[in-house]
């Protein structure tokens, strides 16, 4: 009678205990996907704000900087004036009060505009890690740009094109100093080339294929008349792009890539890396 009364205490005490392992099991297993339910949300969090920065950055530098993104499935231009006289000055103080509204909602968040160092200029052409830039026109301070840059990881993608409008001055000719990869396993860049006079009829088109990309090229738009300078566009080496206005007087310039069947996603610009970083400061979760 005691042997039975033994078994059924301790038959009771191994079921007990299994039905607390089995509790603690699940409770442990609920944690962890409630753990993991709370990352996945504030990852999304994140992820959310720091996109919705970033549009909300694009909208004012279009709006102000008089620069205009065009993109498609399978290629973006901009359009622009060059040199750029737009008020920078305005672009900034506007960024400026949207650095202030976002620092008065980050919805618990930890946000980092670096305000200071925004080049609102350059954009990198993703997922093709592009990076698209202006540089100062010499002489006339950092409030002007005179010049464009194309800056690629890779050339895989199928041409640049360039369309450039004239203003006050009158088309001459297309002058060409052009390096072609005519030996094999050479990489080569191509370049469409519109240009129209101030009424738009276009004066110039070619398709140039097969510039070398790791050597020197240039083709110089002249002009003649009141403002009479050329337009420059080189390729050197790793396929790089300038474009280049000598005029004292702005050009209507209309500048991209064509990903034409290299095209992989349909592309999107991005500021460059740093500029905005958005965590969580519990989850240690940031996006950058």
């Amino acid at each position: 009678m005691n042997n039975k009364g033994v078994f059924i205490t301790l038959t009771i005490f191994l079921l007990a205990a299994g039905v607390l392992a089995l509790s603690q099991s699940i409770r442990h297993n609920f944690n962890e996907l409630e753990g993991n339910n709370k990352y996945v949300v504030m990852t999304d969090r994140v992820g959310y704000k720091y996109e919705n920065i970033q549009d909300n950055i694009f909208d004012i530098i279009e709006n102000i900087s008089g620069i205009d993104f065009n993109i498609g499935e399978k290629s973006i231009t901009f359009t622009e004036e060059l040199p750029n006289a737009r008020s920078l000055d305005a672009m900034e103080i506007s960024i400026g009060a949207y650095k202030k509204f976002v620092e008065e909602h980050k919805d618990g968040l930890d946000i980092n505009m670096n305000i200071t160092d925004f080049d609102l200029s350059t954009f990198t052409i993703m997922p093709y890690d592009i990076n698209y830039s202006h540089a100062d026109a010499p002489g006339r301070g950092n409030r002007h740009n005179n010049t464009i840059y194309y800056e690629p990881s890779s050339l895989d993608f199928n041409a640049y094109v360039v369309e450039v409008i004239l203003q006050n001055q009158t088309y001459d000719e297309v002058e060409e100093d052009i390096d072609y990869a005519d030996m094999a396993g050479e990489q080569g860049v191509n370049l469409l080339l519109i240009v129209r006079n101030s009424v738009k009829i276009e004066e110039f088109s070619k398709f140039y294929e097969g510039i070398d990309a790791n050597a020197e090229s240039e083709i110089t738009i002249s002009t003649t008349g009141n403002a009479e300078k050329d337009v420059h566009i080189t390729i050197t080496p790793f396929g790089k792009m300038t474009v280049l206005n000598n005029n004292s007087v702005a050009v209507d310039i209309v500048t991209g890539i064509d990903f034409g069947d290299d095209a992989t996603e349909e592309p999107y610009l991005e500021l460059l890396k740093g500029l905005v970083v958005v965590r969580s400061p519990r989850l240690k979760i940031e996006k950058r």
